[in-house]
């Protein structure tokens, strides 16, 4: 910089090279030497700075007639005073000695400012103690509040959590999330933090982009940290890449519509954990990455804790659904009498609802070709006084595969492994409802005026016919699963 006074003052680091002028200075550092005077030839000064402009950027910028000055002087002296964090140097370029009174002014300024400098080492020491606490403090609360996860769907929580710690540490970071990485798969797992909240899951090619696959390559040789900086045309690039995906380009049309402005400089950070990495998104140089590793190792903790829950839940989960067969499977050995279908069709409705599953109505589907004819069990549940009562009905059809519901039926049927999920929307649900309606009669809460926004029916194929259930959502794969086993199920109780 420079003062009022026109002073410039700048600070440059010098690197070790073979010259006198360096090795004295460094003598007189190591001895502490009190005042030394090196005198140097016209070449040790002429090889010392040619050596400092050319790897120097600091000496390069010197004003044109200062380097002249330099190298037309015929002689070099240096007037060193060292104290115990620095030389103190007067350079002159006319062969001149400092006189005793300037050497000890010299000195007295030398002392004066060592005591600063200590100063300042303290004061900086005493800095890194106070940051450090605060990061160990931070990194504290994200591992209590991963101990704290009762669920795997917590997840979320402690991520942000932890992203909300890294934000009071680190102040330009434009967005941030976890990507979840696999060996041999070409699109990875991403988890951004929107509006203090996260983004569920989705998923990015991680080739095809130079940022996205460099990344991905670090996680794969097993670093501890990378990063990938972006600007320009590059960034531009990264932007239309990025803009070819449908679920990106919907989160930047998010972004858009909420006046959030794309940076025109951005540095993406990877912190490496086991299964992928945090992602640090700056729109400036950030001297805070070895903080992102020591963050990505406690998000290992809270992922390691996450895939723990999870497999408990599993097991939990799958030891429910044992129960709920089970319970099926024994109504079924009481059966003596195919009439008694209505008790196992009950059951089945209760289990499934007792799993989590809302059906609304269950029924069991089974055709007799033969007798062109189809058989339909289905049982509800009604509230009564407080307390629900299963119902069940009955009802068997002449059979007409030319009927668009029953041709779909006979179509699924031909490919039983499939669930067949069709969606009845608002405008069928009336004519939907009154195919239903000899079956349903009597039922306060089944009616068409009930379901405005439509109804999902979904079915599992067995060899009998099918076991389906009616739903005001889309069933996920694990319920599709499960419907699958109710209904191999009901095949066996049928046999």
């Amino acid at each position: 910089g420079e003062n009022e006074a026109g002073l410039v003052i700048t600070n440059y680091r010098l690197p070790w090279f073979d010259n006198k002028i360096p090795q004295d200075l460094n003598y007189a550092l190591e001895k502490q030497l009190d005042f030394f005077v090196g005198h140097y030839t016209k070449e040790e000064k002429d090889s010392f700075y040619k050596y400092v402009i050319e790897h120097i950027p600091e000496f390069r910028q010197l004003p044109d007639d200062i380097k002249r000055r330099i190298f037309e002087s015929p002689s070099y002296t240096i007037s060193m005073v060292a104290v115990k964090h620095a030389v103190f140097n007067i350079n002159d370029f006319e062969g001149k000695i400092l006189a005793e009174n300037e050497m000890d002014i010299i000195k007295r300024f030398a002392r004066v400012f060592d005591q600063a400098y200590t100063r300042f080492l303290d004061l900086q020491k005493a800095e890194a103690q106070a940051r450090e606490a605060q990061i160990e403090a931070a990194l504290e609360r994200v591992r209590s509040r991963t101990m704290a996860m009762q669920s795997s769907s917590e997840l979320g929580t402690v991520a942000a959590e932890l992203f909300a710690q890294m934000n009071q540490l680190v102040t330009n970071l434009w967005t941030c999330g976890f990507v979840l990485c696999e060996k041999n798969r070409d699109e990875d797992e991403w988890w951004l933090s929107m509006d203090g909240d996260f983004t569920r899951g989705f998923f990015l090619p991680n080739i095809g982009d130079y940022a996205h696959a460099t990344l991905y390559e670090g996680w794969l040789n097993g670093d501890a940290l990378r990063a990938v900086q972006l600007d320009g045309e590059t960034l531009q690039q990264h932007y239309d890449w990025l803009m070819e995906i449908p679920v990106s380009r919907a989160i930047f049309e998010e972004m858009d519509a909420a006046g959030l402005v794309r940076p025109d400089w951005q540095k993406l950070h990877a912190a490496y954990f086991s299964k992928g990495y945090l992602v640090l998104i700056t729109r400036e140089p950030c001297g805070e990455e070895e903080i992102f590793k020591r963050f990505a190792q406690v998000f290992d903790q809270t992922y390691t804790r996450f895939l723990d829950l999870q497999k408990a839940e599993t097991q939990a989960r799958e030891a429910r659904i044992e129960v709920a067969l089970e319970r099926t499977r024994t109504q079924s050995m009481l059966m003596k009498h195919s009439v008694e279908i209505k008790s196992i069709s009950n059951v089945f409705h209760e289990q499934l609802l007792h799993l989590g599953i809302p059906t609304e109505f269950s029924y069991v589907w089974l055709p007799d070709e033969a007798n062109q004819s189809h058989q339909f069990w289905a049982s509800w549940s009604e509230n009564e006084v407080g307390k629900d009562i299963l119902q069940s009905k009955q009802v068997t059809y002449p059979l007409d595969k030319t009927e668009a519901y029953t041709a779909a039926c006979f179509a699924a049927w031909a490919n039983p492994d499939v669930i067949l999920e069709e969606f009845i929307p608002p405008s069928d649900i009336a004519g939907f409802f009154g195919v239903w309606q000899e079956l349903l009669a009597g039922d306060k809460k089944l009616k068409a005026e009930f379901f405005p926004e439509g109804i999902y029916y979904s079915e599992a194929y067995m060899r009998y016919g099918c076991f389906g259930i009616n739903i005001r959502r889309k069933l996920s794969a694990e319920e599709k699963h499960i419907l699958k086993r109710f209904s191999k199920e009901f095949e066996r109780a049928y046999t």
